[in-house]
């Protein structure tokens, strides 16, 4: 009963936790650059959310079933990771990384096509930039989970958590004798980190607290939503940066611990990685558009590097 249970719960905690992250990360970033924000402003994402949910939705009168079912697919879509990634419980079904890699392909195919759909100016541009960075990211999380496969030769999502977290666990036996062997896992650190930035909108072309034309990407296409149609959106938006950041701590964070610590420890990890992309943004100047392609490029980069070492350090053993 506890291993049927024990994933919804897990669900449902990550689905009520993912607005708390968001408020974090934007409660941090104001004390950075010093405006003044009482630490209760880290749920201030519940109550937006609330009072969207209790406005109706308006839509435009262009827009046609595609608009509408938009908000559903992409909370629907990103909801559903919460429940397959093991990090206090194993999952119900064992899933591979692929359907993680069009489950993410997913929510940016329909909210491209809603932007599309909406017959906006601002929402074509956002829907065809959409489009543009996840051809850049799919190329680099493919290759990114393909290393991790190569690694531990399984495509299932819960058997590689278990395996990559066993190496790091010892950490200090990685920094000396299999410091070699376990290398490319810096590679891929670093790899799913700028991955992290493309997915979650973080790059240094786009400025998530603003809706001007030059900074916008995603914000461009969330334009034409409002009411219940917003919050969903919104919050969809916050459950994948919650997911990813889940990834990089299970992957590249464990801590072997008594299962009772387990949520105050992740909790941590969470808040950790936020004020790191905080730092990372207050710290990194804007870039041309036409330049953003380069920290595509280095994700597979890194990426390649690690196949080529895995595959190396076999060929040598």
């Amino acid at each position: 009963m506890m291993e049927t249970l024990s994933p919804i719960l897990q669900g449902a905690f990550l689905l009520f936790a993912a607005p708390a992250l968001a408020g974090w990360i934007i409660w941090f970033k104001a004390m950075m650059q010093g405006r003044c924000r009482s630490w209760t402003y880290i749920f201030q994402p519940y109550l937006n959310l609330t009072a969207q949910f209790r406005t109706p939705a308006v839509r435009p009168l262009t827009a046609s079933w595609v608009f509408r079912a938009t908000p559903w697919i992409l909370f629907a879509s990103y909801a559903w990771l919460m429940f397959i990634i093991p990090i206090f419980a194993k999952p119900l079904l064992a899933i591979d990384f692929i359907v993680v890699i069009y489950v993410l392909a997913l929510g940016r195919f329909v909210l491209s096509l809603a932007g599309w759909d909406a017959g906006n100016a601002f929402g074509g541009l956002g829907g065809s930039r959409e489009m543009f960075f996840h051809f850049l990211t799919e190329i680099g999380l493919i290759l990114f989970f393909a290393a991790l496969a190569l690694r531990w030769d399984t495509i299932n999502l819960g058997k590689i958590f278990d395996d990559h977290a066993q190496i790091l666990y010892g950490l200090p036996k990685i920094l000396n004798q299999e410091f070699s062997q376990n290398f490319g896992i810096i590679f891929l650190a670093i790899s799913l980190a700028l991955i992290i930035l493309f997915e979650a909108e973080r790059l240094p072309i786009d400025n998530p607290d603003t809706h001007l034309e030059l900074t916008m990407t995603q914000k461009a296409v969330l334009l034409e939503f409002a009411g219940y149609d917003l919050a969903l959106v919104e919050w969809a938006e916050m459950i994948k940066l919650m997911f990813l950041f889940s990834l990089f701590s299970n992957l590249f964070m464990p801590i072997h611990i008594m299962s009772q610590f387990q949520i105050p420890l992740f909790t941590v990890k969470m808040l950790l990685l936020g004020c790191l992309l905080v730092l990372w943004e207050l710290r990194q100047a804007r870039t041309p558009l036409r330049q953003v392609s380069r920290f595509a490029w280095t994700t597979v980069l890194f990426s390649l590097v690690s196949i080529i070492l895995t595959v190396a350090i076999r060929r040598l053993l």
